[in-house]
């Protein structure tokens, strides 16, 4: 009697834990944390959800994993996702009344964005402007994936809103209009300046902010494109008014969040929260590029507070 009393105690115990190893996952909406920190996102085609079919009343089938812990945020920042747009597949023209968001192509191919019933075909790494109010879907005409991302801010309260068309809104056979009629850009490193000792930061980072906040309606503060070059680093400093993500295009680094300092590479993003600390060193023998992207508690407004941790050799 003894001994079924511990098997069943013992039996209660494992799967107990497992129960609540499921539960602590599940209280992020980060898909995959790199060493368990949910400030670090890795994307990982295993770790899709199931394929998203119809989306928005599109075409085929989207797949795709959040690479943030919207749950920290404190700003409307609300998140990013990562994905494949599949063969003759999209996401169907809708509109957010509360929201901005912005889609990505991010490899060389080219998509199909319809922003208020127009489309233009762009060809990548590009990526469109989504305004709060007005529709917009976006196609993928090839007969192969699209590597795709999107982010999201809100006006307000945090939450996510969309009204889908009908559905022969799926952008299939739109009309293709040049130039675009919407505003969008090309991520190009050519186009990035030197900055030397960046945020405090040692050697030369190349720089570009290639949309400010001029060019949202909610606090949806910047995109930035920067290049930092072997050796170089972006300082340690910390943002007590806005949130921001880093997003690795390209090449390996390491990535210092609040402290504690991983190995990034292509396709990782970093969370920085309000009144949080971060800094970047390339300590590999190439180029690293990446975006930040940030949202602000009051519109407009940023300011940083540069802090003496060295970059280099953590």
């Amino acid at each position: 009697m003894k001994r079924n009393v511990a098997f069943i105690l013992t039996a209660i115990i494992f799967y107990g834990n497992v129960y609540l190893t499921d539960c602590i996952a599940q209280q992020t909406q980060n898909h995959n944390p790199i060493n368990g920190n949910v400030l670090f996102g890795r994307h990982d085609p295993a770790k899709y959800m199931p394929p998203a079919k119809y989306g928005h009343g599109g075409a085929g089938s989207v797949e795709y994993m959040e690479l943030t812990p919207r749950e920290k945020f404190t700003s409307q920042f609300l998140f990013v996702h990562r994905g494949i747009l599949n063969a003759k597949s999209g996401l169907g023209e809708h509109v957010h009344r509360w929201m901005e968001e912005m889609y990505f192509v991010m490899d060389d191919n080219t998509a199909r964005f319809t922003v208020n019933g127009r489309t233009a075909e762009l060809p990548g790494p590009c990526m469109v402007l989504c305004p709060m109010g007005s529709s917009h879907g976006i196609y993928n005409h090839n007969d192969n994936p699209i590597q795709f991302m999107n982010l999201a801010v809100t006006l307000k309260e945090r939450k996510y809103d969309a009204k889908d068309f009908a559905k022969q809104n799926d952008l299939v056979d739109t009309e293709i209009e040049s130039p675009p009629p919407f505003l969008w850009s090309v991520i190009n490193k050519k186009l990035c300046q030197p900055v030397e000792n960046f945020m405090g930061g040692k050697g030369t980072v190349y720089y570009r902010r290639i949309w400010g906040n001029d060019g949202f309606k909610t606090n949806w503060l910047f995109v930035n494109h920067y290049v930092v070059p072997p050796g170089s680093t972006i300082g340690y400093h910390r943002h007590d008014h806005i949130e921001e993500i880093y997003y690795i295009l390209s090449g390996t680094g390491r990535m210092t969040i609040d402290g504690e300092t991983l190995d990034v590479k292509e396709d990782d993003a970093g969370s920085c929260l309000l009144h949080g600390a971060h800094g970047f060193w390339n300590n590999s023998n190439g180029d690293v590029e990446m975006l930040s992207i940030a949202a602000a508690m009051e519109k407009g407004y940023i300011n940083h507070v540069e802090l003496d941790l060295e970059m280099k050799g953590r």
